[in-house]
């Protein structure tokens, strides 16, 4: 899985945008856009940012300890950052995690039933290690396209791909089979009718598992 934090405010996030469009068409990536807020006093407001895009930027940062906050930020797995448009770094970071042997992680699945959408998340792999994980609902917008009319992007359009609209926590994980059931209604919108859910370490740790992208909406 791939994370990327970027803003409209900010000239140096546009080719990285365009790049996370075409890394997510790629087989086994699941590509995610998340505008912050921070930068919205350059002038012009992000349409798109959410403090709780900010907030999960920061968490992952202080969770490596060096506490590098920047846009265009890349983050692969929860794991490993970079800039996000040095398109060599991204593709050899992405070939080398694809192609390593991976711990084996929960299954996930996502059931739309009538009004209800039903999450499941199986047993953990055989580990020594207590497992202490949240599992998150991530719903989508799959593209947005926004006119910049100040800032740094004055008069650019830029295409903005999965772009993140609402986080939602949805369950703890601690290695043992769980099913919950959501109000989909409430959580699937003509805006961002897909989702993606994910098991993740607490406090801005590695991703353990993923599902791809789903459509949730009717």
């Amino acid at each position: 899985m791939i994370e990327l934090f970027t803003s409209q405010g900010c000239s140096s996030c546009p080719p990285a945008d365009a790049l996370l469009h075409e890394l997510a068409k790629k087989p086994g990536v699941v590509a995610l856009t998340y505008n912050v807020d921070y930068w919205d006093y350059l002038g012009w407001k992000d349409t798109l940012a959410s403090p709780e895009n900010s907030k999960r930027q920061r968490e992952y940062a202080e969770r490596r300890g060096d506490r590098d906050v920047y846009t265009p930020q890349l983050v692969v797995d929860g794991r490993t950052h970079l800039v996000g448009s040095r398109r060599k770094d991204i593709e050899d970071t992405l070939k080398a995690r694809l192609g390593a042997a991976q711990p084996s992680g929960p299954s996930i699945t996502v059931d739309r039933r009538g009004r209800e959408l039903e999450v499941s998340v199986g047993p953990a792999a055989k580990s020594d290690h207590p497992v202490n994980a949240t599992v998150w609902l991530m719903m989508i917008q799959p593209e947005a396209s926004v006119d910049i009319q100040r800032g740094e992007n004055l008069d650019k359009n830029i295409t903005y791909t999965n772009v993140v609209r609402k986080i939602v926590p949805v369950a703890m994980w601690r290695g043992q089979p769980l099913k919950v059931v959501l109000p989909a209604s409430e959580l699937a919108t003509p805006e961002a009718p897909n989702g993606v859910v994910l098991v993740q370490e607490d406090d801005g740790g590695p991703i353990i598992a993923a599902t791809d992208i789903v459509a949730l909406g009717e």
